[in-house]
């Protein structure tokens, strides 16, 4: 959580440029059916290596061990767009899709 924000936030922007609105980490469902993460950079970022942004990412969060795995698995992805705004025009340091966001709303305790 706080960790992820930091790096996001600080670290990144620090390393690559831009500003902490230029990142951002999205949870999507993969075409299997599979959760992802993709790292979103706003492509005014100039990076040279994703696999090093996602490095960067997993030092800086404390998954360090985790980043060469995620990087292979393709389950933590450098993706280079417009970060995703809210429906009230917000750029959130974790956007949820659309449908994980409403399963996540029906999995509460009763």
């Amino acid at each position: 959580g706080s960790d992820a924000v930091r790096a996001l936030e600080e670290v990144l922007p620090s390393r690559y440029g831009g500003s902490p609105v230029d990142y951002q980490l999205a949870e999507e469902e993969d075409e299997q059916g599979m959760t992802v993460v993709s790292l979103i950079i706003d492509p005014s970022v100039k990076i040279t290596s994703e696999s090093e942004v996602i490095d960067t990412f997993c030092k800086a969060t404390g998954y360090r061990a985790l980043g060469p795995i995620w990087n292979a698995g393709n389950t933590l992805r450098v993706k280079r767009q417009k970060p995703i705004s809210s429906e009230s025009g917000k750029l959130r340091p974790l956007h949820l899709s659309e449908k994980r966001a409403r399963v996540r709303a029906t999995d509460s305790p009763m």
